[in-house]
């Protein structure tokens, strides 16, 4: 801990040299932790640490595997944004190690540049990989943003200059209107459709499907939320961030709201195929957050092998503010797998 407290301080301290002291300006320290007690083991699979202090954003993931598997590697990031900043143009840098500080350890540094341009933005970033334990890998990526049109595009090398082998294409592209969103994407050979309606005070619904061409595994989940609705969730900036996510490959995890949270009633339905064994997984959840824990209660079904297994699916959402620390407490388990899930954020500002 006193190790990370020095590197964060000293990223600070020059940051603050670098860039000048802003007047009144604060700093957000924020952590999650995800605990899992299931049939393959108990621990956390994930601790994040960020301290947000303009311009630098420091980000650090913790990962621990669970049972006899090995340490997957960790991922830390310092970025720096505003490098430059106005009207209609904003640049950025950063720069990222993955793995446990040995010598399997990869290096990235990327930088991205953004203009506006009336109420369209276009974005291009890319980065370069080192590491010694094979070929540099490098990335680039240009996105757009309209009121009516979004989309992504990506390429990622193993090489040099963006022209060896290993070549892939990554992209996704959605409409989107007032209330409507219909968007489709493809990762390698996996498959992406979206679909949304937002922009209602009293309904809301989102849905995504993913196919995997080469295992055939397949995923679809909906949410549907009626009364008081989450904008927040239910818009074209979030259904945007979840098709990037889902298409293009992502250093850090992302954690998704759980389903109580969406409205004063919600419904989820997910469905889920192994291509590999044939098992099929289905679950049913009702949630609301008009009681003072919020609930979601459910089914939770697996169908294998012509034999068909459920049990209850239960999931609790408390916020919190205690003495200036915020944060939420997210539990899930599900008794069928005897798997129990609890997700911890915190986050306190100076």
């Amino acid at each position: 801990m006193k190790t990370l407290q020095k590197i964060v301080s000293g990223i600070a301290l020059a940051g603050t040299l670098a860039f000048g002291y802003e007047a009144n300006a604060q700093t957000k320290f924020s952590t999650e932790t995800q605990m899992v007690d299931n049939g393959i083991g108990s621990g956390i699979p994930l601790h994040r640490t960020m301290v947000e202090t303009k311009p630098i954003t420091v980000k650090y993931d913790k990962t621990t595997a669970l049972g006899n598997n090995a340490d997957p590697v960790d991922v830390g990031a310092v970025f720096l944004n505003d490098l430059f900043s106005n009207d209609n143009t904003n640049v950025g840098a950063y720069a990222i190690n993955v793995g446990n500080f040995n010598r399997n350890d990869e290096q990235f540094f990327g930088a991205w540049i953004s203009k506006k341009y009336d109420d369209i933005t276009a974005t291009l970033e890319a980065g370069k990989g080192s590491r010694t334990t094979g070929s540099p890998r490098e990335f680039a990526i240009g996105y757009l943003r309209s009121p009516f049109v979004s989309g992504d595009v990506a390429y990622f090398a193993q090489g040099s200059t963006f022209t060896k082998n290993d070549i892939w294409t990554y992209g996704w592209g959605a409409y989107h209107d007032e209330h409507a969103y219909v968007g489709a994407g493809r990762n390698v050979k996996t498959n992406i459709g979206l679909l949304g309606l937002k922009g209602f005070d009293d309904f809301g619904t989102f849905t995504y499907a993913i196919r995997d061409e080469k295992t055939g595994d397949v995923k679809i989940r909906s949410q549907t939320a009626a009364g008081n609705v989450n904008k927040s969730f239910f818009n074209s900036e979030l259904f945007n961030v979840a098709a990037n996510y889902f298409t293009l490959p992502a250093f850090f995890t992302k954690h998704f709201s759980p389903l109580s949270t969406k409205g004063d009633i919600a419904l989820k339905i997910e469905y889920k195929k192994s291509g590999a064994t044939g098992a099929e997984e289905r679950e049913v959840l009702l949630g609301t957050n008009q009681t003072p824990v919020q609930i979601s209660l459910g089914i939770n079904n697996e169908k294998k092998n012509n034999t068909s297994v459920s049990g209850l699916a239960v999931e609790l959402y408390k916020d919190f503010n205690i003495a200036g620390i915020k944060g939420d407490v997210e539990v899930r388990y599900n008794a069928r797998t005897k798997d129990l899930q609890t997700y911890v954020k915190a986050a306190y500002e100076f």
